[in-house]
């Protein structure tokens, strides 16, 4: 009977490790597509929109959800917003910086969000979970920061967006973590997306932007549902799914193999050349995702003793 939750925990790791290859992939997808001729704003407003239908057709397939108190669903809907902050935020960030560091800032959300997890659940994270996350972040700035050599004498307020970027990033694994695993899948990730959707279209009209142009042309149409499947509809469901069976620490970490997927699709994809520095960068996030991962798996090996232990003082 113990093997069932390990291997879904597994499983959950793996799916986390999907997620964030999955957003990877949308770097040099976006290149392309604003190579074919759309534009940044097309691409963060209307990849929403096939994810929506499709997430809310498989809550509509999956039936009506369970009646639950409202604590079942701030977590998805504050996911979502934090998501769609998170958006909003780094191509704000993406206008004052280099691509690099802005990139560099957002993946400060792999501390950032176990400082969250500890401060919630008063709880100082496990000793290898720490050294994990230390060798993504010693990862990221060799490869981003060394290895494509970044000016950081840059904007304040391109920093501070970034690090905004970051921070909102950080709680919405955090609340991808909180899910209530009673409620389906389906209409956690169907949730979180609306509320991402709307946070974007909101931020937009405060915010004043101009009226973005509606695609028409049909090429235009299979590179947005292109970004929009691998930016919001896989990676959210992938995250709803598996965040709340190995927390948002875990998240992070796995969340982290973004960065590493990023620069091989664009090495692949665009041609794009990078020393060796961000090679060695590259290992170094990979193997803190490989000891987060083993963190979780010797957490659930220890979990049969403990307890058989705790049968046998009930025993006695």
């Amino acid at each position: 009977m113990a093997q069932a939750p390990r291997a879904s925990t597994f499983a959950a790791g793996g799916a986390a490790f999907m997620a964030g290859a999955s957003y990877g992939v949308v770097t040099p997808l976006a290149k392309l597509a604003q190579g074919q001729g759309l534009t940044a704003g097309q691409l963060a407003l209307f990849q929403y929109a096939v994810p929506l239908v499709v997430l809310w057709t498989a809550s509509w397939l999956k039936g009506k959800p369970p009646t639950l108190g409202g604590s079942s669903w701030w977590p998805p809907a504050l996911a979502g917003i934090s998501a769609g902050m998170t958006s909003w935020l780094y191509y704000g960030a993406l206008a004052h910086l280099s691509a690099g560091l802005a990139v560099l800032l957002l993946f400060q959300f792999a501390w950032m969000v176990v400082v969250v997890e500890a401060i919630a659940k008063r709880r100082c994270p496990q000793p290898r979970i720490l050294w994990s996350v230390g060798l993504v972040w010693v990862g990221t700035v060799t490869s981003v920061g060394f290895g494509l050599g970044l000016d950081l004498r840059a904007s304040l307020v391109g920093w501070a967006l970034g690090i905004g970027a970051g921070a909102a990033y950080a709680v919405s694994l955090y609340a991808n973590g909180q899910m209530d695993p009673r409620l389906p899948t389906a209409w956690r990730a169907a949730t979180a997306a609306s509320l991402a959707c709307l946070t974007v279209l909101t931020t937009a009209w405060l915010a004043g932007s101009q009226t973005v142009r509606w695609p028409t042309e049909p090429q235009a149409w299979g590179w947005l549902v292109a970004v929009g499947c691998f930016s919001q509809a896989l990676p959210v469901w992938l995250l709803a799914w598996s965040a709340p069976r190995i927390g948002g620490t875990l998240a992070a970490i796995l969340a982290s193999s973004e960065l590493p997927v990023a620069l091989v699709g664009s090495w692949i994809a665009l041609g794009q050349r990078f020393g060796w520095l961000t090679w060695v960068g590259v290992a170094i996030i990979l193997s803190g995702i490989g000891l987060g991962q083993s963190a979780e798996a010797e957490s659930l090996a220890l979990q049969p003793s403990t307890l058989q232990g705790a049968s046998r003082r009930r025993q006695r």
